[in-house]
């Protein structure tokens, strides 16, 4: 089961671009991509209501898996988090960026694309196969 969203997208101008990088608080490299839908900075830019907006937030695992914390748009991190209640997942369990990325898919300039549930389901239940042996 795939879950989806529509998102009418607005594409900013390079002006537009150039002066929301100036008002942003966050230093990123110009050439940092999210290591999970792996949109450019310009691509993550949003349209809301009366300004661009972008967001980002340090991924982590709620349980013990893995260790890394790992900045991620806030999409992604999202799509974590509603893959996680829509299979009723347990909440101190948390899904990898390898394995988000083979998932998640978000647009340019838009949202969350699609979540694949099944694959998320798979990827729960090997884990828990594998470490209930």
């Amino acid at each position: 089961m795939r879950v989806a969203r529509s998102f009418n997208r607005k594409i900013p101008t390079e002006i537009e671009y150039q002066q929301h990088l100036k008002k942003c608080t966050y230093i990123l490299p110009e050439e940092w991509r999210c290591p999970v839908c792996d949109r450019n900075q310009r691509e993550l830019m949003r349209w809301k209501k009366t300004k661009w907006s972008s967001s980002f937030h340090i991924h982590h695992d709620h349980g013990t898996r893995w260790q890394t914390k790992i900045l991620i748009c806030s999409d992604c991190n999202a799509a974590d988090g509603l893959a996680k209640r829509l299979l009723k997942l347990p909440k101190r369990w948390s899904f990898s960026v390898e394995e988000l990325k083979e998932f998640v898919r978000c647009e340019p300039n838009g949202t969350i694309e699609s979540i694949d549930l099944d694959i998320a389901q798979e990827i729960f239940q090997e884990w828990i196969t594998y470490h209930s042996l």
